[in-house]
């Protein structure tokens, strides 16, 4: 779920700095573009806290043959 909500954020993120790039600091819109760039920048902050969070478990690594593992 967090993926894909990152996946939106990219898009948005994206988008919008494509047009800022299209617009002058003067036009009506750049201040709205960059409260989107910003809130989206802080929302993908989240996702990644809630990842990291999510990933904080009692796991431990291991060395996996993977030729074992294919076979």
């Amino acid at each position: 779920m967090a993926h894909e909500f990152n996946n939106i954020l990219s898009i948005i993120l994206g988008n919008a700095e494509f047009a800022q790039d299209d617009i002058t600091e003067d036009h009506p819109l750049y201040d709205c573009l960059v409260d989107i760039i910003n809130a989206s920048i802080r929302g993908r902050d989240v996702v990644r806290q809630l990842l990291h969070f999510c990933r904080k478990t009692s796991q431990q690594k291991q060395v996996i043959d993977l030729a074992v593992l294919v076979d």
